[in-house]
């Protein structure tokens, strides 16, 4: 039992919006975009006030959308992959296969005071409504045959039975197989009962992790805290500390009663004393009897023993408590991966959301973290990550990212998200076919080239083939002393190490909503038919993508638009044009700087270096210059 889809109204940065989840799914965004409300939500859904800032019972007027308290905050969750026995025991509100909750939260402008209630949902017909409500209070068959009977005069294509569990069966059945005709209807009776256990809680486990988490307090098992879910989920199944304790309060309790008949004399002679003050006092006949209470289970507790942590390093052994932050998250990241090991029969679901793993840990530390949370959730789990690092990117795998946006003014957060569908169809219409990387090769991916997923977190996209480009960009910008500004306004530079690589990011760019700026080598210098046909074919590509399909794939010039730019033959030899003969004196002087090692030509530190020397020469070049500004008007507008 998983998390189909998540729907936000009116809390928040939200104003209302539907995510749909994957077993593993990655939340990138600005911060203050609103990926922590995400979370919140779900805080607030499962009622988990631990490692929270807000009491879920208890919300304000603050968390409502802009404060507009006219409508209601609702917080919807859509379950899927149901068990057999969730069906059953959550029949009442199992439609289609999917189970529909809705958390809401009404302002009460009397009070002041916020009432949060929960509900089940179901898709159905509002005209059995009336049916399913008497059969939940036990309505007499009668009854119930008098309604079902009016129901099969409008809907004649009921079947013909008699009995009450049959006509609700057959009620559901009409509903399931007419989906497209069905609304969403809201269970009367509160979702969470009398005692706040929650109905779900056999069938799926909500486990939340912060980024300001106080680790200590996992080091001591409690009921919610993931040390606590860990025992649960292992130890609790194997250890049957239940029956010794209850031998060991059998025996305490005999000894208990037998202690307290012993002593039953001692309040005999009081109360004789006090009756006979009593009768001189109010009546004659009065009697008074002391009795010792035999409150058993107030006088007597025996807790089940509780797991406690000690650390040992180095010859120093203490509590978690006296060792760095970096110890106490590799401790929570220990826990989640024997998580991920188990194999617990009949174990509800785990569903985790952890705000930014990456803190505290060294880069090796993160990219093994990341493999097990995506291990855990290719098994019995669902994880919700939000992240700053690309590592937490699985491999080539875009469809697990969501996108966290700020729009509008006033503003409102919106989720994007991409399909491995619509870029397949995208990539179509250029005659050009997607392969997903699987097995070994999608593992090694954010190994290999976090660089490329960098393009999900930024605000303004510009990509370049090569490294090369980036240091004639980047040196330019320093330079010209733009770099701040360019960083100011959202601007990220990525290189995707070719030509042929730009088309993929750049479709996921587009579709994303992300605004990319491209620049690119036409290789126009190319002189086999082969290299030809190719470099042509990517040029043509990706003008079309920019919208610039009308522009000629071969130019006898550089192109310059609002979102490219195409030099004619590569960006080397447009500025070494530009600086004349002088290029080459200030190349050599950079590769001298760097002791002429050797394979210097794109090494992005000396092409950096001979900018740099030909600037402090008081050269110029207008044509790096002019790409930073047309960068910069492409970020402002």
């Amino acid at each position: 039992m998983i998390v189909e889809s998540l729907k936000i109204e009116n809390f928040r940065c939200f104003k209302e919006e539907e995510i749909f989840f994957d077993k593993y799914n990655c939340f990138v965004g600005a911060n203050g975009a609103g990926k922590s409300t995400i979370l919140c939500a779900l805080n607030i859904f499962f009622r988990h006030s631990k490692d929270t800032k807000i009491d879920v019972n208890n919300i304000s007027m603050d968390d409502f959308h802009h404060k507009n308290i006219e409508d209601d905050i609702r917080i919807t969750v859509t379950f899927t992959d149901l068990s057999d026995k969730a069906k059953e025991e959550l029949s009442d509100y199992v439609r289609h296969d999917k189970l529909i909750i809705t958390t809401e939260a009404k302002f009460n402008k009397e009070t002041g005071e916020v009432e949060v209630k929960q509900y089940g949902n179901r898709l159905g017909f509002n005209d059995f409504r009336k049916y399913f409500e008497k059969f939940k209070e036990n309505a007499s068959a009668d009854e119930l045959k008098d309604i079902y009977g009016k129901l099969k005069e409008k809907y004649n294509d009921l079947p013909n039975v008699k009995t009450k569990v049959r006509m609700k069966d057959a009620l559901q059945e009409y509903e399931s197989q007419r989906e497209d005709k069905c609304i969403v209807i809201k269970s009367e009776d509160h979702f969470y009962g009398f005692t706040r256990v929650s109905k779900l809680a056999p069938f799926v486990q909500w486990v939340f992790i912060p980024a300001s988490k106080d680790f200590i307090e996992e080091s001591e098992e409690s009921r919610y805290s993931s040390l606590g879910v860990l025992l649960e989920r292992t130890i609790r199944g194997r250890v049957n500390f239940y029956e010794n304790i209850k031998e060991m309060m059998n025996d305490v309790t005999e000894k208990y009663n037998k202690m307290v008949d012993d002593h039953q004399a001692v309040l005999k002679d009081i109360s004789e004393k006090l009756q006979k003050r009593l009768a001189k006092w109010y009546k004659p006949n009065i009697q008074a009897l002391l009795e010792w209470k035999r409150d058993v289970e107030r006088a007597i507790s025996i807790d089940e023993p509780h797991a406690f942590l000690k650390i040992k390093e180095r010859g120093f052994e203490s509590e978690l408590t006296r060792f760095g932050h970096g110890l106490q998250r590799s401790y929570m990241l220990a826990l989640l991966e024997e998580i991920s090991t188990l194999d617990v029969e009949n174990s509800p679901t785990l569903i985790m959301g952890i705000e930014e793993p990456e803190i505290y840990q060294h880069p090796p530390q993160i990219r093994y973290l990341a493999e097990t949370l995506i291990d855990l959730a290719e098994k019995d789990s669902q994880i919700l990550v939000c992240t700053h690092s690309p590592l937490f990117i699985p491999g080539d795998d875009f469809e697990k990212i969501r996108i966290v946006k700020e729009n509008g003014d006033p503003s409102f957060t919106t989720i994007k998200y991409l399909k491995y569908e619509e870029l397949a169809e995208e990539l179509a219409k250029i005659d050009d076919k997607p392969v997903k990387s699987s097995g070994i090769v999608a593992k090694m991916y954010p190994s290999l080239n976090p660089i490329i997923n960098e393009m999900y977190f930024c605000k303004i996209l510009i990509l370049v083939e090569g490294e090369a480009d980036l240091a004639y960009l980047t040196s330019y910008l320093i330079l010209t002393e733009k770099l701040n500004y360019f960083r100011e306004l959202g601007c990220h530079i990525v290189y995707t190490n070719g030509k042929n690589r730009l088309i993929k990011p750049l479709i996921i760019a587009r579709l994303l909503e992300i605004p990319c700026f491209v620049i690119f080598d036409g290789d126009t210098d190319k002189t086999s038919e082969s290299e030809i046909a190719k470099h042509r074919e990517d040029n043509k590509n990706i003008l079309k993508i920019q919208g610039h399909e009308n522009e000629d794939e071969w130019p006898t010039e550089n192109i310059y638009k609002d979102n490219l730019v195409c030099w004619k033959e590569n960006i080397e030899k447009t500025i070494q044009v530009e600086l004349g003969e002088n290029f080459d004196i200030y190349k050599r002087e950079a590769f001298k700087f760097y002791d002429n090692v050797g394979d210097l030509k794109k090494n992005p530190l000396a092409i950096a270096k001979m900018l740099d020397i030909a600037w402090d020469k008081g050269v110029r070049s207008k044509t790096l210059s002019d790409l930073v500004e047309r960068i910069l008007k492409f970020a402002l507008n």
